[in-house]
């Protein structure tokens, strides 16, 4: 389990820091040359949904965070998370189509528009598509969060059977011992009722 959990941690590292640093420099090469101000520029400056890529870096943060969180319902392991995962599963998976469908869409506004043209602002598109690649494997690292998660659950599970199951042996041995003693007294009392009974016939 703890080599599983190791991985998860591993995944979910380098899924987040790649997300947020592709996206991170694809926006800050959206300009005339690489720079920063860029990023700052896109971010402060009104969304337009034909040319504006601040929708698609709110759907980076947006997996970084529900991938972190997915991480730490695993690290809590507790029984109530667990209770949690196949309804987060569902959402991981719609978030997943809707991301991608997303990138599709504003694909073909950007082609419909005619003014992004591919040589002069490739990185938009390259945000396109990474964030459609991303999405995908947001998804699937969900899908590793719920096995370690099912894996987690069983072996607590066989824990709590085992120690139930320890402590009923150790009550029935302990009740077995009553019951042993309880015979050799009655043995020895007869026993000594005979010797008595003997003893009184010699004299």
């Amino acid at each position: 389990m703890a080599r599983d959990m190791r991985r998860c941690l591993l995944k979910t590292i380098i899924l987040c820091v790649a997300d947020l640093l592709q996206g991170v420099l694809l926006l800050c090469f959206m300009g005339a040359k690489f720079s920063l101000g860029n990023l700052a520029g896109h971010l402060a400056s009104g969304y337009s949904f034909s040319t504006s890529p601040l929708d698609l870096f709110l759907l980076l943060v947006a997996r970084t965070i529900f991938a972190a969180f997915g991480f730490s319902l695993l690290l809590s392991n507790a029984v109530q998370c667990s209770r949690w995962y196949p309804t987060l599963a569902k959402v991981s998976f719609s978030f997943c189509i809707l991301s991608c469908c997303f990138s599709a869409t504003k694909l073909l506004a950007l082609s419909d528009q005619g003014k992004m043209p591919f040589d002069r602002n490739w990185s938009i598109y390259t945000l396109l598509a990474t964030n459609f690649v991303f999405s995908i494997l947001s998804h699937l690292l969900w899908s590793a969060f719920i096995k370690v998660n099912k894996r987690l659950q069983a072996s607590t599970y066989e824990a709590l059977n085992e120690e139930t199951s320890g402590d009923e042996s150790e009550e029935e041995d302990s009740e077995a011992e009553a019951v042993d003693g309880k015979q050799t007294f009655e043995i020895i009392f007869r026993l000594l009722q005979y010797c008595k009974d003997e003893w009184c016939v010699v004299v």
